[in-house]
């Protein structure tokens, strides 16, 4: 399967982004707008935006709304990654003063391993408490600013 122009830069952005290639697109390259929207569906959009604000190369010629979309997504997205960073250390601490451990899956513990873990896009925080279940989400409903109804 041969891939397009948009996917192969799209790779190409990811790669240097997570600074494992320094391989450049061509001059001719402009659709950076398409690439954002690939990126954005693989949930890899900080790390492609970041790849592309650092060289001037690309930030010389993606339109301006989109610079500045870019560069607000990098900042929101360390903001956000921030507070969810808060948010998890309270719920283990919460957990833990009740006895009840918890495993990090996923997401947000992923995100240790990129180049800046705030480049990780992220949505939810996923533990594992095994058969604390019940009593954790009774713990945490009571202080959770929103929590779904418990199966």
């Amino acid at each position: 399967m041969k891939l397009s122009i948009h996917e192969t830069a799209l790779l190409t952005l990811l790669r240097k982004g997570l600074m494992l290639s320094e391989e450049s697109l061509p001059e001719s390259f402009a659709d950076f707008q398409e690439v954002a929207v690939l990126a954005r569906k693989q949930t890899v959009l900080g790390i492609v935006a970041r790849a592309i604000i650092s060289d001037p190369r690309y930030s010389a010629r993606i339109p301006r709304t989109l610079l500045v979309k870019l560069k607000s997504f990098v900042v929101s997205g360390a903001i956000k990654y921030d507070e969810m960073t808060d948010s998890l250390a309270k719920v283990v601490s919460t957990l833990q003063a009740e006895g009840i451990g918890s495993v990090l899956l996923k997401g947000h513990g992923l995100a240790a391993n990129y180049p800046d873990p705030a480049l990780r896009q992220c949505g939810d925080i996923d533990l594992y408490v095994g058969e604390d279940s019940v009593r954790a989400y009774d713990l945490l409903a009571a202080s959770a600013d929103h929590i779904d109804k418990r199966q």
